[in-house]
């Protein structure tokens, strides 16, 4: 499932952030461990990552340090639920 598990970030609700350098990505899991989402490729553009390195979760807000592109990308995360 991973390719080099570098950092984890977790939120209010216990959702929980992995950042994977080995893959370019970030997954999101569930408190029980099953996987929510997984987005990220190697790049540099938006939702592109070059060996993220650090993750972090405030305020709604996912940080990710996109350590091979030398910035950190912001992520606002919604909790709407829309049916």
């Amino acid at each position: 499932m991973f390719g080099l598990a570098e950092d984890v970030a977790v939120d209010e609700f216990d959702n929980i952030y992995v950042v994977d350098a080995g893959r370019h990505s970030v997954l999101k899991f569930k408190y029980d461990g099953r996987l929510l989402l997984r987005f990220g490729s190697f790049g540099s553009g938006n939702k592109e990552f070059n060996q993220p390195k650090g993750i972090a979760y405030y305020n709604k807000t996912l940080y990710v340090a996109d350590t091979g592109n030398n910035r950190i990308l912001r992520f606002q995360l919604s909790t709407d639920i829309r049916r």
